[in-house]
């Protein structure tokens, strides 16, 4: 059943309207969570004979702002993400390491080649991929790809030991190491603990 508009009043109600002068009431509709009008308390109060009933809330002079839907860019990452190669298309493990391997046709020796969006979940193996992949395609350039996730880091050889990660190196606070049956490195970083170890030497 709907509920009777909340009308708020005598508060300080700050508006989004540039040069707009902060009003003194507020009417809600709290079905919906719409507002139904906004300003000064004479003129919301006037809005009201198309009511049968309403809710009155007194603000005692408090201040109202907006709830805000925080829809932000990351302006430098994604400068960054436009120079990096896109894995988004790459049907499985072996295109997106033919697609680095253009890359790397490109880039001086011993550069990092990054990337992003390589989706295993949509790979017919959903697996995830490993460095020898990359070893082969890429074997002289350091290689770091960002999965679509976020989440995980695919790095070759190369990256592993510009990092200094081994065998030897235990899994790091809010990360781990992805390794092979022999407990080599396989390639894979999850979460950012384990992800800061290369990206904190590229």
């Amino acid at each position: 059943m709907p509920q009777p508009p909340l009308l708020l009043v005598n508060g300080t109600i700050h508006t989004l309207v540039d040069g707009a002068p902060p009003a003194t009431a507020l009417l809600i509709d709290p079905t919906s969570g719409r507002i139904l009008a906004v300003g000064a308390e004479r003129d919301v109060r006037a809005e009201l004979g198309i009511y049968a009933a309403i809710n009155l809330v007194d603000l005692n002079g408090q201040t109202v702002i907006p709830g805000l839907i925080d829809a932000h860019t990351h302006l430098l990452a994604t400068a960054i993400e436009r120079m990096e190669v896109d894995l988004g298309t790459c049907a499985d493990e072996g295109a997106a390491a033919d697609r680095i391997a253009e890359r790397a046709a490109i880039t001086p020796r011993g550069s990092w080649i990054g990337g992003r969006h390589w989706n295993q979940q949509l790979w017919s193996s959903r697996t995830f991929p490993s460095r020898r992949s990359l070893d082969v395609a890429v074997p002289e350039h350091p290689v770091a790809l960002w999965s679509h996730s976020q989440h995980v880091l695919w790095v070759n050889g190369a990256a592993l030991a510009r990092a200094g990660i081994t065998a030897a190196t235990p899994d790091p606070p809010g990360g781990a190491i992805g390794r092979d049956a022999a407990g080599e490195p396989d390639g894979m970083l999850y979460e950012l603990g384990a992800i800061e170890l290369v990206t904190n030497v590229m």
